[in-house]
């Protein structure tokens, strides 16, 4: 059986957590799903705010009322060598105006 969504759909901000990761921040939230319209999920946060979030991207036995775990955090690391790829592709497309 599923749990039943927080009265009016909210979740206590005791159910937020911030911690610190490698020098950033690491943010987690435990999110209501509220209903789901076409391929989309509307989750609730903690302030009753809706969420809409593509139901593919949903673990498949996700349900009405089930309360999801999300972390979100920087990647430095991708950040920074997205940031490499980019420059060295800058420098090539210069390289072929000159």
């Amino acid at each position: 059986m599923n749990p039943a969504p927080p009265k009016n759909g909210r979740i206590k901000k005791s159910d937020i957590d911030w911690k610190k990761k490698r020098g950033g921040v690491k943010k987690r939230l435990n999110l209501v799903v509220d209903r789901f319209e076409g391929k989309f999920a509307v989750l609730i946060d903690e302030s009753g705010e809706e969420i809409i979030f593509p139901e593919k991207y949903l673990p498949p036995e996700t349900q009405e009322g089930d309360i999801l775990r999300f972390e979100i955090s920087p990647d430095k690391e991708l950040t920074q060598k997205r940031k490499e790829d980019i420059r060295r592709l800058i420098d090539k497309l210069r390289k072929k105006k000159k």
